[in-house]
């Protein structure tokens, strides 16, 4: 039972977890009770949103295990379960009941708040992640867009799924709808304009992290024949390229800290924006120094913890 557990990456599970939580108890209901608004059947519309990003997000884990097994077995043997105490049959079982279980919640989600687009959007994101463990990971770049995308959705659907519900309870309460035009109250775009921030920057950070894990598994990945970006240019180019990538997010926070947010909490702004730009200065150096896989896998660590202070920003909205 516990090979299947470590199979799901549980650390990850749960700080995919929190940020869901983050999101909606930090950033969506805040804003709706602002505004003297809420949405209807919540307990089970956030349990099924829930429910359906975290397994889907676990199958992922575990459909990556099942085809990296041999990179694995160069990379880091003594983390390696399938083909060991999980045999390959039972990993694909696991795979596909998880990623069931994640469409069905996706899917009732989609007809409690009447919305097609869920169904596409799960369906989609289950397909990425099959194609990506199974040949995309291993191509220039394009892995790393796609995995990014999945964990912008991560952070997107909870603002998507929340509004959707608002906007169904809106249509049937004309009251509670001339409320917020009376009131010149828009909570709807108020979510998108926070929720989309936090998507960009969850964005941004998971394509940083992945192309340092590229670095990270160099050796396991050229034996596979992979084009990775290190792969491929170079290990010192693609330093370059994290680099510039990561100023580039450090000129986006700041843009946001001073020219965007407008809070009355304006030092708890600067102090967040001030640590974040401390650890990508930090990660910066951690990257040029590093010289072997326990350097690289450091950078990461910090590359998490930078994610991690950025969205706990949320609980002083």
């Amino acid at each position: 039972m516990i090979n299947y557990i470590k199979l799901i990456r549980p650390i990850n599970i749960l700080m995919i977890a929190l940020v869901v939580c983050l999101m909606q108890f930090c950033v969506v209901n805040p804003i709706y009770y602002k505004c003297g608004v809420s949405i209807d059947l919540f307990p089970l519309v956030f349990s099924l949103l829930m429910v359906s990003i975290l397994t889907i997000a676990a199958a992922g884990y575990v459909i990556n295990d099942y085809f990296d097994t041999k990179i694995d077995e160069i990379n880091k043997p003594s983390k390696v379960i399938v083909g060991k105490t999980v045999t390959r049959a039972q990993a694909g079982t696991y795979f596909q009941t998880l990623l069931v279980i994640g469409n069905i919640a996706g899917i009732a989600l989609a007809a409690i708040t009447r919305d097609l687009t869920l169904v596409f959007i799960y369906a989609g994101v289950s397909g990425i992640l099959w194609f990506y463990s199974s040949s995309y990971k291993r191509q220039l770049l394009l892995g790393n867009i796609m995995i990014s995308i999945c964990t912008f959705l991560c952070v997107f659907l909870v603002g998507y799924v929340s509004n959707k519900a608002l906007i169904l309870k809106l249509q049937s309460n004309p009251d509670l709808l001339s409320m917020l035009i009376l009131l010149k109250t828009d909570p709807i775009q108020e979510v998108w304009n926070w929720i989309l921030g936090f998507s960009l920057f969850a964005f941004l950070f998971t394509l940083i992290r992945e192309m340092v894990k590229d670095i990270e598994d160099i050796e396991g990945d050229r034996e596979m024949e992979c084009r990775t970006m290190p792969i491929v240019w170079g290990v010192t180019v693609s330093k370059v390229v994290i680099s510039v990538i990561t100023v580039i997010t450090m000129a986006v926070i700041a843009y946001f800290a001073l020219f965007v947010l407008k809070t009355p909490i304006d030092r708890i702004t600067l102090s967040f924006a001030i640590a974040l730009e401390v650890l990508c200065l930090y990660f910066i150096y951690q990257l040029w120094t590093a010289q072997c896989r326990s350097g690289y896998s450091a950078a990461s660590l910090t590359l998490k913890i930078t994610m991690l202070v950025g969205m706990l920003f949320s609980v002083f909205i």
